[in-house]
């Protein structure tokens, strides 16, 4: 069974019966009851081929709050059979470019108010799949970010990108995926700024997490980054460098490091 999860990528981790009711506990309480049973949700995705090194298949955040893994690759939701992970087969054929396949993602990450598994709650929590993530960390920044402020919408700071979209650019260009598109990010960049748009801001932040408050002012923020993102092209971090300037003030940082390059 081991080597099976290695083989797989699928990370576990072990909770004692004893810790699973006490955080059933806890949840209810956070929640306001026993029935309150749509206050968060996890989700992630794929879009690919058995081969990429982003098909994986990470430990569900939580035992008590619904997960959700997105996948065209009928091969890797075969593989949540027995994990706390609830799959969902979209429909879109496996492009023959990382491009592609990436820009098939987009939608499910920037919009999840777009699909019917994911109405409904009052938080969603989004992470790539290549990460680990706790529930009792999301619980803890939605009490601490989203229930006492103005914000809708929880990222990270990057970790070392500067604040300055440029930097972003050519960090983004040692990557062979988003250098295929490297004219169309700089014609974007220079459009957004003839737009009166700013090259630097107070915080960059990474793609990787996100945290959202439901409801028609985070809709309004999922849409305009999906917009951004057609027009800019796969790398997001770039397009919502121009997006977080639009809605100053509804995005927050985490104290915690979830995220990517």
């Amino acid at each position: 069974m081991i080597k099976w999860l290695k083989k797989h990528r699928i990370h576990t981790r072990k909770i004692s019966k004893k810790r699973l009711e006490s955080r059933k506990k806890s949840a209810r309480k956070l929640r306001g009851g026993a029935g309150a049973n749509r206050w968060l949700v996890f989700y992630t995705y794929f879009f690919g081929n058995d081969s990429s090194t982003a098909n994986v298949i990470p430990a569900a955040p939580s035992t008590i709050y619904d997960c959700y893994y997105f996948s065209n690759n009928k091969n890797t939701l075969e593989k949540l059979k027995g994990t706390a992970w609830k799959p969902v087969y979209i429909d879109k054929t496996i492009k023959n470019t990382n491009v592609g396949n990436t820009m098939d993602g987009k939608e499910i990450k920037t919009c999840p108010h777009h699909f019917e598994q994911l109405r409904g709650y009052k938080y969603s929590c989004y992470f790539d799949s290549k990460l680990t993530v706790f529930d009792t960390d999301v619980e803890r920044m939605i009490r601490d970010k989203l229930e006492t402020g103005p914000a809708i919408m929880i990222m990270n700071k990057h970790k070392f990108v500067k604040p300055d979209v440029w930097e972003e650019y050519n960090e983004s260009m040692k990557q062979d995926r988003y250098r295929t598109e490297e004219k169309k990010y700089s014609e974007y960049i220079n459009n957004q700024v003839a737009n009166g748009l700013k090259t630097n801001v107070d915080t960059h932040f990474a793609g990787g997490f996100i945290i959202r408050k439901s409801g028609s002012d985070s809709e309004k923020i999922n849409e305009e980054w999906y917009t951004h993102i057609m027009l800019a092209g796969i790398q997001d971090q770039i397009s919502f460098f121009f997006v977080q300037q639009i809605f100053k003030g509804a995005i927050v940082s985490t104290d915690a490091w979830y995220g990517t390059s």
